[in-house]
């Protein structure tokens, strides 16, 4: 079992790595979506809460995963709404994953099948986000067949639940 440690302030990174982290995760915010795909457009369940959530834009993110890659820490990046548009789902392809490729990001973490099959085809990696409700071994044997390579449990599960479920 590995645990996420959510990163919101690049200046605790230091202290969570002493601390003995080696997995972060962050989302992103950008202007530029908001502007093309509407305000009320999630890039992840998160952007309701704007920069209090996710601090950094595009560019400072992936500054951030290059500094996290530097220690030798593993990162992820969560682009993950229950559900995006054909419209949306371009967008991200086009001007996000290639960056989060070049910066050899350790996995998205996403929810939406369709993003998901198009993460891969990019040869990103792509870890099933909560929000998938991998609640028993059929709903984690769908995501496994998708090409998924881990899976974030929902938080309410059990620990009996989780040893059912693997």
């Amino acid at each position: 079992m590995n645990l996420l440690v959510p990163l919101n302030n690049r200046e605790h990174l230091s202290r969570y790595i002493a601390a003995g982290a080696t997995e972060f995760y962050m989302g992103f915010n950008d202007a530029a979506w908001s502007c093309s795909q509407g305000a009320y457009s999630d890039i992840n369940r998160m952007s309701g809460f704007g920069r209090n959530a996710n601090k950094y834009n595009f560019e400072e993110h992936c500054a951030i995963i290059k500094e996290i890659k530097q220690k030798n820490k593993s990162v992820f990046t969560t682009i993950n709404s229950a559900q995006y548009s054909t419209k949306e789902i371009d967008y991200i392809c086009e001007k996000f994953l290639p960056q989060l490729k070049e910066y050899d990001v350790d996995g998205i973490i996403s929810s939406d099948d369709t993003l998901i099959k198009r993460i891969i085809k990019r040869g990103l990696t792509v870890v099933a986000s909560t929000m998938c409700g991998v609640y028993n071994s059929d709903i984690a044997k769908y995501y496994r067949e998708l090409g998924v390579s881990r899976i974030i449990l929902p938080r309410d599960l059990s620990l009996s639940e989780i040893e059912k479920i693997i």
